[in-house]
């Protein structure tokens, strides 16, 4: 196979702050200009064993996340109880310009509760794998058939967008899929259909059989939502949307049980960096975002988590700081000065003389001839090796001052 030659230098893989691989975008043909993030930190995410979510908290989480741009918010489960059921109602009368949602399991009176909230349209969860319907509910195929056409029309009925949410759908048999996808979609007119992992077990290729299938038997909108388990979230997402998914959902930092959902600034950054699909979120609020859901939720996140994590722009090693004074995106993918951070360089053993000289130039003193920068070097990297550890910027000054 012979490749196209191409400018490496000019393309939407290379933009102001970042520079991806340009093989990404070989297929631009497949490519949507707009995927919708439909965020489920405040349901799915308080799943998450020990999270609990006050109505205050929830309400002022909600406002962060329509003030970033996140287009479809999950309030919650109001079947809960009726706290639950207060909070979800007061987001979604609370005119946020984000569509707000709840779940719903496939029964009048969870419907009618989704409605008496008040929300865009209820999330109709349903089993649809295999194990689920025959060994935790015992149903039969065609039972779980009716009840998700009677709760999609009867959610309808009241004027609302109903999703249909086909639970651990990855597991169910081909006839069953479109058997409830022809009925509880098509003929009951639901307004969005949802692809679940629910257990975490699909790989991208499972994604693109039952999403290319589910396209063959139905035009309604589709929507992904992937379970972590075997770290697969991020890719088995964008595997559904390169399969025609429109909104994907997600939560803030992963939040959820066992290995947790999809992260929500995950899914953004790589939508908008490594496809160039718009997703109309403000990047630069994502860190603080995932830093106060991290907060409250009392899950807290690893130095090395992508794109928020403490450590992504922290440099000590001497050859890679000395890159990334010529030019940042020759060593990371993209600048912190998307997410509105800024890169933190380590003094310490492995530095070179690029790290000296930028903590020199942070901490406002003069940069000397590069005879003092040698000494300076091996005056920290002895000291680094006797602490056993970096450089703090107390013993960096005592050392330029001797």
């Amino acid at each position: 196979m012979k490749m196209k030659e191409f400018d490496i230098e000019k393309g939407p893989w290379r933009t102001e702050h970042a520079w991806v691989s340009s093989y990404n975008f070989m297929n631009g043909e497949d490519k949507l200009p707009h995927v919708s993030i439909h965020d489920t930190t405040l349901r799915d995410g308080e799943q998450a064993p020990g999270v609990m979510f006050d109505a205050d908290t929830k309400f002022k989480l909600a406002q962060k996340l329509d003030a970033c741009g996140i287009e479809y918010i999950e309030a919650g489960f109001p079947a809960v109880g009726p706290a639950e059921k207060e909070s979800v109602k007061r987001i979604a009368n609370a005119g946020l310009k984000a569509k707000i949602t709840c779940l719903a399991r496939a029964n009048k009176e969870d419907i009618l509760t989704a409605k008496e909230c008040g929300v865009w349209g209820p999330i109709v969860e349903i089993p649809a794998g295999h194990p689920r319907i025959k060994y935790q509910f015992g149903w039969e195929e065609d039972t779980v058939i009716e009840k998700a056409y009677a709760a999609v029309s009867q959610s309808r009925d009241y004027g609302q967008n109903p999703s249909l949410f086909l639970m651990d759908v990855f597991r169910a048999t081909p006839s069953f899929i479109e058997k409830i996808i022809r009925k509880a979609v098509n003929e009951a007119g639901a307004a969005r259909l949802t692809l679940v992992d629910t257990t975490g077990v699909a790989t991208p290729q499972a994604i693109n059989a039952i999403f290319k299938f589910a396209r063959e038997i139905t035009n309604t909108p589709l929507e992904i939502h992937c379970h972590n388990d075997f770290g697969l979230a991020i890719a088995n997402s964008l595997e559904g949307v390169r399969m025609g998914a429109t909104s994907i959902s997600s939560s803030f930092i992963g939040l959820g049980q066992r290995a947790g959902n999809t992260a929500t600034e995950e899914i953004i950054m790589a939508l908008e960096l490594l496809y160039g699909i718009k997703t109309g979120v403000d990047l630069t609020k994502l860190q603080a975002l995932a830093s106060k859901v991290s907060e409250l939720s009392g899950y807290s996140l690893s130095p090395h988590k992508p794109i928020v994590g403490s450590g992504n722009f922290t440099w000590e090693a001497g050859i890679p700081v000395a890159a990334l004074s010529k030019m940042p995106v020759t060593v990371e993918p993209f600048e912190p000065e998307l997410l509105g951070r800024k890169h933190d360089i380590v003094v310490g053993k492995k530095s070179g003389k690029a790290n000296i000289i930028w903590r020199l130039k942070e901490l406002n003193l003069e940069v000397p001839s590069d005879e003092k920068l040698s000494q300076l070097l091996d005056d920290i990297k002895g000291l680094s090796v006797q602490l056993g550890r970096a450089i703090n910027n107390e013993e960096f000054i005592d050392i330029v001052k001797k």
